[in-house]
């Protein structure tokens, strides 16, 4: 008896399996292309292998099984074609004549086996590769992330994602609680939008509340409790202010501490200098503007993480504080403009000649004293030396006629 059989593929799928799966696994087993595979498997025997150890065969089998693919072995003695007369005619070849001398196929299979793959994703088997070749899916990663642990797992399945595609996720920081407006507490940033927004409700109310008192006491003259509620509601803006500016300091990873700038640089008012007032309006207004436009950083710092997103009522908040700030500036600038030139041109009177230009005030000891400075540079100007009795009579009659075209 020989040591060898022969291994047969009977062209016939096992119960489970169908051919364009057994034939895709074939054809990366026996290393041919699908077609000739699928035409393997038939109906017609095909011979694998014409002398395979009998060691061998028990690993052969399962390795077709495996595949979905009925193979067999027979003694390859049973097969042995017997001498025909020389005269005899060939056999017409038959469609798909079965494989039995060497050649490719008989190399392919007398080599080792080749590793198959099952798809963890749809469970076609396949020759080893990284793209299933059924559904696509990544086979790898699929596996790699099927061995991650449980709870990973868990997160992946709420998400509703794949599984190789969570994995490369990074988790951000949850956002830190946005601090409250009405706090004694310094932690925490303020974005761009929230400074403006918590800005509004600084001022807005104090400056309601001033006016209003101011408009109700000043008609009954009582202008020390007008002084009194200005005093603190200048106050109460004052240490909310600056709270909230210190919490858009954080934003930038700059400490609080740097508002100390503001009462320092407020020394320079002492000089009484026109220029040392005009340079710290000047600072205060470009640091407030940078407070207003130059974002904070966008990842986390030693003051915490980013706001979240803002609502419509921080952005409402916002666009309120740049109106009133606008409208503020506006009208700061006009009447700065129209004190300028709040003035009138009266006609010449006593020794004066030509018209003379007066400002006026509604305070009346204020208007005597401008008047009264524009009559002595009139006089200097036109070389009249004047009198005092000449010049008080001078600017009494400039008084008079003031009043009677103010009662006009």
């Amino acid at each position: 008896m020989t040591d060898t059989v022969q291994l047969v593929l009977k062209g016939s799928l096992l119960p489970g399996h169908s051919l364009e799966a057994a034939g895709n696994a074939l054809a990366g087993l026996l290393k041919i292309n699908e077609e000739r595979a699928q035409a393997m498997l038939a109906g017609s025997e095909t011979v694998i292998k014409q002398a395979l150890p009998r060691e061998q065969e028990a690993r052969y089998l399962a390795l077709f099984e495996r595949i979905g693919v009925h193979a067999y072995t027979r003694q390859a003695a049973a097969i042995q074609p017997e001498t025909a007369p020389a005269s005899s005619a060939s056999p017409a070849p038959s469609a798909y004549a079965p494989i039995t001398a060497p050649g490719p196929l008989t190399v392919a299979a007398e080599a080792a086996p080749v590793e198959t793959i099952t798809c963890p994703s749809c469970g076609f088997v396949q020759p080893k590769r990284t793209l299933c070749r059924q559904c696509s899916a990544d086979m790898p990663r699929v596996l790699a992330a099927q061995r991650q642990p449980e709870p990973a797992r868990e997160r992946v399945a709420s998400d509703g994602t794949s599984p190789y595609r969570a994995s490369q996720r990074t988790a951000e920081p949850e956002p830190d609680a946005v601090p409250a407006f009405l706090s004694l507490q310094f932690e925490g940033r303020l974005n761009r939008l929230r400074y403006m927004a918590y800005s509004a409700l600084v001022y807005l109310p104090v400056a309601l509340l001033v006016l209003l008192v101011a408009a109700v006491m000043g008609a009954s003259g009582s202008g020390g409790l007008t002084i009194l509620v200005a005093g603190i509601g200048g106050l109460a803006c004052f240490c909310l202010s600056m709270r909230v500016m210190a919490l858009r300091l954080h934003d930038f990873g700059l400490s609080g501490r740097w508002l100390w700038l503001f009462p320092a640089s407020g020394l320079m008012l002492i000089t009484g200098s026109p220029i040392a007032a005009m340079v710290l309006y000047a600072a205060l207004s470009l640091g407030s503007l940078a407070l207003c436009l130059i974002p904070g950083h966008a990842k986390a710092n030693e003051y915490g993480t980013p706001n979240g997103a803002n609502s419509g009522l921080v952005v409402a908040g916002a666009v309120a504080f740049a109106l009133i700030g606008a409208l503020a500036l506006f009208s700061g600038g006009s009447e700065g403009l129209h004190g300028r030139h709040k003035a009138q041109q009266l006609k010449p009177v006593g020794q004066l000649s030509g018209g003379i230009m007066i400002e006026e005030s509604d305070d009346p000891v204020e208007q005597e004293a401008l008047v009264r400075k524009a009559v002595d540079k009139a006089a200097e100007e036109q070389g009249i030396n004047l009198t005092p009795s000449d010049r008080e009579e001078t600017v009494q009659r400039y008084l008079q006629a003031m009043r009677g075209e103010a009662g006009n």
